[in-house]
């Protein structure tokens, strides 16, 4: 299964309770390399299965990744727990922070203290759930992938697979442009995005490894 993290540690509790605390302790450090964090006491399962003195070497990189990264200070919260927050940019001349909602579907833009500000723009805009977003700062653009996904509020079967590229005016909120792919009953997902630096704008397509570019 290529090793996602989810079926690592399945592995992991499975050999546990299996009575294999050795082939158990390998998985969970594996599952640690990945930088990700897990709370073996908080565990049930594993709680019941492990003793307190086994897999001492994965139960410490666990730990360490529970650790902090970096000196970071919270800005604001965001106002609701489902937004289902994607992506994150943060326009420097007019210290905003826009931030796309896979599941209310559009963008949320704040000023410095969390208030919550108006960009008419995407907001006029039928979006489907927001993915990445990307400011151009010299050219004053806020570029920005929709697809039709599920997790979306008033999610449309008719529009399953779709998806496409916006791009609109950071001064105004006026859109500039609209891409779609080719509707040939091919379901697609554009999800991330670079931005080179003569402006041209790249794409990810996340179900079929696709790659597109828009020209400045």
């Amino acid at each position: 299964l290529d090793g996602p993290p989810r079926v690592v540690r399945r592995l992991a509790r499975t050999e546990a309770l299996m009575g294999h605390p050795e082939t158990a302790c390998r998985w969970l450090t594996r599952y640690a390399s990945m930088g990700l964090a897990l709370d073996l006491a908080a565990d049930a399962q594993f709680a019941a299965a492990l003793g307190d003195g086994q897999c001492a070497g994965a139960r410490a990189a666990l730990a360490r990744n529970r650790e902090p990264v970096g000196d970071t200070t919270a800005v604001f919260r965001l106002p609701r727990a489902d937004l289902i927050a994607e992506d994150l940019a943060y326009d420097a001349a007019r210290h905003r922070f826009f931030v796309s909602s896979v599941r209310q579907r559009g963008v949320l833009v704040f000023d410095a203290t969390g208030k919550r500000l108006s960009f008419r723009g995407p907001e006029r805009d039928s979006l489907w759930s927001v993915m990445a977003l990307r400011i151009d700062p010299s050219r004053r653009r806020l570029w920005l992938t929709t697809a039709c996904l599920r997790e979306a509020e008033r999610f449309s079967a008719a529009d399953s697979g779709r998806t496409a590229v916006l791009l609109y005016d950071l001064r105004s909120g006026r859109r500039l442009g609209r891409w779609e792919p080719e509707r040939d009953g091919t379901a697609r997902v554009i999800g991330d995005m670079a931005l080179g630096p003569d402006g041209t704008a790249y794409f990810t397509e996340s179900l079929h490894g696709a790659l597109y570019s828009i020209s400045p």
